[in-house]
């Protein structure tokens, strides 16, 4: 079974920056599910609308049949995704039972100050509202801290992949 990493946290948490180095350092696939989002969807965070729930769950059904087509031309796959709500990421674990779980932590003020050096949909104003409706991280998912230097951030994701590695 390919190695599938599931990375979730909010807007400027990090999770395209890790899924990079995990293409990068370690010969993962990495998929930013975003880019898969419908024309509604874009629509909903131009107006600073969060998305109805139904909205989620046709772009879930989506972005499954993608990780399906991934894991079946990449021997390792890491998927970067806000997953805001439960709902959605068991949807995912109830498709993907092999799949491990990281979410990306950061504080706010880091994430504040990466959001306004990003300078796209997802303003500081905007973020108050998206951080009030992240459900928590699930109990046996693992937490990775983005808010301190590059070599901790490193030193995280190595333990993650050894914990994991021991899984597959």
């Amino acid at each position: 079974m390919n190695p599938l990493l599931i990375l979730y946290g909010q807007p400027g948490a990090g999770k395209s920056f890790i899924g990079n180095w995990l293409a990068t350092h370690h010969a993962f696939y990495f998929y930013d599910a975003d880019i898969h989002l419908s024309d509604a969807m874009k629509q909903r965070l131009k107006e600073k609308r969060c998305f109805t729930q139904s909205m989620r769950d046709q772009f879930f059904a989506r972005v499954i049949s993608y990780i399906n087509q991934y894991l079946s031309h990449y021997p390792r796959v890491a998927v970067a995704q806000a997953l805001s709500q439960t709902i959605n990421r068991q949807q995912l674990q109830h498709a993907f039972p092999m799949a491990k779980f990281i979410c990306i932590e950061t504080d706010y003020e880091t994430q504040k100050k990466r959001l306004e050096q990003r300078n796209d949909w997802v303003t500081p104003e905007w973020l108050d509202i998206l951080r009030s409706i992240q459900a928590p991280p699930n109990p046996d998912h693992m937490i990775l801290n983005n808010s301190s230097d590059a070599e901790s951030i490193f030193l995280q994701i190595e333990a993650c992949l050894t914990v994991f590695e021991t899984h597959i």
